[in-house]
Parts: C-alpha cells; structure tokens; sequence
C-alpha cells in the first residue's frame, strides 16, 4: 500500500483581520489559524457583502484548519485574532 503523503505550502496573501470579506488572491485551499483563547467563527461568502453565505465555520482556540472554497468565493466575518492565508496542496 502506498502512502499519499500531500504537502500544504502557504502562498501570497495573508488577511489578517477577516472582519471584512476577501477572495484572498481567488484561493481554492485556505488555512485559517485562530489566535484567540476562546473559539472564534468565520464564513464563507458567494458576494463581498457576507449576505449570500455558503458556509458558517467555526475554529477551536489556538487551532488551525483548512477549507476548501471556489476561487470567487470570500471568506470572512471573523475577528482581529484569525488569520487567513492562500496555501496549494502539492504531492
């Protein structure tokens, strides 16, 4: 049996306050890392405006995890203590 080992490498944009919403360069993968003592939500957005939602997240203090959303989608609705960054999936 062969391992299917992938690699996560971090890309260009880093949002570092995801109160606003951003395509984050049209990212497919995005790792979202939580700097906050307590949990912390976020959402995934057809529009600029967070009205049309795709998806509600939420992230487990100091934790971090990666979504997968279409390019045009945008991510955001967070607070001061996330950060979100464009990464590939390569392997």
């Amino acid at each position: 049996m062969s391992a299917d080992n992938k690699a996560i490498k971090l890309k260009g944009t880093t949002l570092h306050t995801p109160t606003t919403y951003s395509t984050i360069d049209d990212a497919v993968y995005v790792r979202v890392v939580s700097y906050s003592t307590g949990g912390q939500n976020f959402r995934v957005s057809n529009d600029a405006s967070g009205i049309d939602l795709v998806a509600r997240y939420a992230v487990g203090p100091k934790e971090s995890l990666y979504i997968k959303k279409e390019p045009g989608q945008y991510l955001g609705g967070g607070s001061s203590l996330l950060r979100c960054s464009s990464v590939s999936v390569e392997g």
